[in-house]
C-alpha cells in the first residue's frame, strides 16, 4: 500500500489477529486465511514467522505475538491438535478407525488428519516418536484394513439393532457409511477368493449373508410357513405383507414367475408343493387384485392431484402401486386389457405414457427455474420445491441428445428455454454466474479459495481452475475476455 511503512503494516495485522482470536478463540491462523477486509492475514503470519527464523523479528514483537497466542509452529500445532481429537475418539468409540470424512464437533477433519499420518509413515516423513506415539494409541497403518475395520465395526450396529446383517445394498448409515455397498463388495471380494479365512470367519460370527437371493428365498418360505399354518391355505393374496412387513403376496407371485420361465429347482418346488403351493392364481384373485390397485390410484390422486405414479412408489400399507400401474400399461399395450377397464383408468387420469409425461413434467419446471434464475444452467443435484430431480432430468435429456434419442421438437422446444447441452459448459456458466453475484456483493472478484456459496457451490475453487485453465492455455480468448469484463484476478498474490 502506498504511503505504508513497515510498522503500518505490523500494527495493521496485529489488530487482524486481535479480532480473528476475539472470533475463533485462538491464534492457529490458516495459511490462506483472507479477513474480510481482504487482508491476507494468513500471509502475513507466514511472513512474521521466517522472520523470526531469520532473525528478523525483534524480541518485542515476538514477545507481544507470544501474548496473543501466536503458533510458531503451525505443523506441530495441527499434529498435536490431530492427537488431542484423536485420543478424544477412542475414549468414545473405542478404537482409532475413523472415517476419512469424520469431522469432530469443533470442525476438525480428523478423518483427513490420521489419513495424512498414514501418508507421513509411508513416505517416510513422520519421526520415530510420532510412529511410537500413535502406536501407543492403537494407530491402524493400513488404509485398506482401517477400512475393513470400519465397516465391520458398522456392521456390528447395524446387526445389533436390526437383528440381522441382510444389509440393503443401498442402505448408508447415519453418519454417511454405505454399509451396504461395503458388505457387497465383501461378497465379492469372498468370491473372488480375496478375502482371507480369518475375515470370513470375523463376518460370520456377526450373521453375514453371502447369498442373498437363498436368504430371500428363505426367508419368503418361513413367511409362507407361518400363513399357512394361520390360513389353512397357501392361496396369499397378492396385496398381502406380513405383520414384520415382508412382501409375501409378491414373494409368492416371484415364485410363480420363476416355475413359468423355468429359474426354479425341483428341490424348490418340491419344497413349495409341500406347503400347498397354488402356482396358477385365481381369476377371483386377479379381479380382487385389480380392484385393491384402482382403489389404491383413486386414492393417490386425491392426495397427488395426479396419476403419474411412480415405477418405484409402494402404499403405506404396502401395496407396490408403481408396479401395478406399469403393469395395467403393458396389459394395454398387448391388447389384454378390456375397454371398461381402460375406461375406468383414463377417468382416473391414468398415465399410459410415463416417459412423455416426466418430459413434460420436466420441461414445466425448467420454465419455471429459468423464470426465477433468469438462466437454464441448472446445477446437476438440484431438487425443485415439489421433490421433482431437475438437475437431474437435464442431465438425462443431454445424453439423449448426444446419442439422437431426443426429437428435434423436443430439441427446439428446450433450446427455447435456454439449453444448456454440454454439461462442462454448463458447469463454466454457472460459475460465471456465482462470480457476477460475488462481485456484484463483495466489489471485487478476489475470491478466497476456500470461498463456498450459501447453495454450496465451491466458487473459490472454481475460480482457482480457471485460472489453472488460463496458465495452461486451455481457457478460450472469449472466456479471458468475458472474466476480465468481472474484475477476475489471475495472480491472487500480486494483489
Amino acid at each position: 500500500m502506498v504511503g505504508m511503512t513497515h510498522t503500518d503494516g505490523y500494527r495493521t495485522g496485529i489488530n487482524h489477529l486481535r479480532a480473528y482470536i476475539a472470533g475463533k478463540g485462538h491464534a492457529n491462523v490458516s495459511k490462506r486465511h483472507v479477513a474480510d477486509d481482504g487482508f491476507t492475514l494468513g500471509a502475513w503470519m507466514g511472513r512474521r514467522r521466517n522472520e523470526r527464523r531469520g532473525g528478523r523479528l525483534s524480541t518485542v514483537k515476538v514477545t507481544e505475538l507470544n501474548a496473543l497466542g501466536m503458533v510458531w509452529d503451525p505443523r506441530e500445532a495441527n499434529y498435536r491438535a490431530g492427537v488431542d481429537h484423536l485420543q478424544t475418539y477412542i475414549a468414545r468409540e473405542g478404537h482409532t478407525v475413523v472415517p476419512n470424512s469424520h469431522v469432530t464437533d469443533d470442525g476438525f477433519p480428523l478423518g483427513g488428519w490420521v489419513s495424512n499420518r498414514r501418508e507421513d509413515r509411508t513416505v517416510g516423513r513422520l519421526s520415530t516418536a510420532r510412529i511410537a506415539e500413535m502406536n501407543a494409541l492403537g494407530m491402524v497403518w493400513d488404509a485398506l484394513d482401517a477400512g475393513y475395520r470400519i465397516g465391520v465395526e458398522h456392521l456390528r450396529v447395524y446387526a445389533a439393532a436390526a437383528g440381522h446383517a441382510n444389509v440393503h445394498r443401498k442402505f448408508v448409515t447415519d453418519d454417511g457409511f454405505k454399509l451396504g455397498v461395503w458388505v457387497s463388495s465383501r461378497r465379492s471380494d469372498r468370491r473372488a477368493g480375496t478375502l482371507s479365512a480369518e475375515k470370513i470367519t470375523e463376518l460370520n460370527a456377526l450373521g453375514m449373508v453371502w447369498d442373498l437371493r437363498d436368504a430371500n428365498y428363505r426367508t419368503g418360505l418361513d413367511h409362507l410357513r407361518v400363513y399357512t399354518a394361520a390360513a389353512g391355505h397357501a392361496n396369499v393374496p397378492a396385496t398381502h405383507v406380513a405383520d414384520d412387513g415382508f412382501k409375501l403376496g409378491v414373494w409368492v407371485d416371484k415364485r410363480r414367475n420363476d416355475r413359468r420361465i423355468g429359474r426354479i429347482s425341483t428341490t424348490r418346488i418340491a419344497e413349495l408343493n409341500a406347503l400347498g403351493m397354488g402356482w396358477r392364481s385365481s381369476h377371483a384373485s386377479r379381479v380382487a387384485g385389480y380392484r385393491t390397485g384402482v382403489d389404491h390410484l383413486q386414492a393417490f390422486t386425491a392426495v397427488l392431484g395426479h396419476a403419474n405414479v411412480p415405477r418405484w412408489y409402494v402404499t403405506d400399507d404396502g401395496f407396490t402401486l408403481g408396479v401395478w400401474v406399469n403393469s395395467r400399461r403393458k396389459d394395454r399395450k398387448a391388447g389384454t386389457l378390456s375397454t371398461t377397464r381402460i375406461a375406468e383408468l383414463n377417468a382416473l387420469g391414468m398415465v399410459w405414457d410415463a416417459l412423455e409425461a416426466n418430459y413434460r413434467t420436466g420441461v414445466e419446471h425448467l420454465r419455471a427455474y429459468t423464470t426465477t434464475a433468469g438462466h437454464a444452467h441448472v446445477p446437476w443435484g438440484y431438487v425443485a420445491d415439489d421433490g421433482f430431480t431437475l438437475g437431474g432430468w437435464v442431465s438425462n435429456r443431454r445424453r439423449d441428445h448426444k446419442v439422437g434419442r431426443l426429437t428435434t421438437a423436443k430439441a427446439a422446444e428446450l433450446n427455447a428455454l435456454g439449453m444448456v447441452w454440454g454439461p462442462f459448459d454448463a458447469g463454466y456458466q454457472t460459475g460465471v454466474a456465482h462470480l457476477r453475484a460475488y462481485t456484484a456483493m463483495q466489489g471485487h472478484a478476489k475470491v478466497p479459495r476456500s470461498y463456498v456459496t450459501d447453495d454450496g457451490f465451491k466458487l473459490g475453487v472454481w475460480v482457482s481452475s480457471r485460472r489453472s485453465d488460463r496458465r495452461a492455455g486451455t481457457l478460450s480468448t472469449e472466456r479471458v475476455t468475458e472474466l476480465n469484463a468481472l474484475g477476475m484476478v489471475w495472480n491472487p498474490r500480486a494483489t
